[in-house]
């Protein structure tokens, strides 16, 4: 019964990010449960193959926290490069934008995920469509050729 209370005020979270805040805010949302799902995942496929070890799971911690550090870089480059177009007084019109290089960066992220928690469901033993699993694979491939 705690699990449905706990899924029902993650949705009710959810919910509330999405109606009263913007498109950016549900991707830093998606990005954070794409985090967890992968660690939940990993951890629970660690355990079935009986290869988990603290190390590999503090490991684990590392990366994501690094993640969450190239994220806030980028979104300092944002932060830049708006107060410079916007403080440029040339005579050109630049368009004003207040968001480049972050929704970029956390979409590359939760693609990562995506295909990380995939990987994780097929050594738990669950079929993985093939369309979804091509899917990710292309994002992935089309996104960033090398990791």
């Amino acid at each position: 019964m705690q699990g449905n209370s706990e899924k029902g005020l993650l949705a009710l979270l959810i919910s509330l990010v999405v109606i009263y805040g913007n498109w950016f805010q549900a991707l830093v949302v998606v990005y954070f449960i794409c985090c967890s799902l992968d660690f939940i995942s990993g951890t629970a496929s660690a355990f079935k193959t009986q290869s988990w070890s603290a190390n590999s799971a503090w490991s684990g911690v590392w990366k994501k926290s690094g993640s969450i550090f190239a994220i806030l870089v980028a979104a300092i480059t944002d932060m830049l490069l708006h107060m410079l177009a916007n403080g440029l007084q040339v005579g050109i019109d630049i368009p004003e934008f207040d968001l480049l290089f972050c929704p970029l960066v956390i979409s590359w992220y939760i693609i990562t995920e995506l295909g990380s928690v995939i990987e994780n469901a097929h050594t738990l033993g669950a079929p993985i469509p093939k369309f979804l699993y091509n899917a990710i694979e292309k994002l992935n491939s089309s996104i960033d050729d090398e990791e």
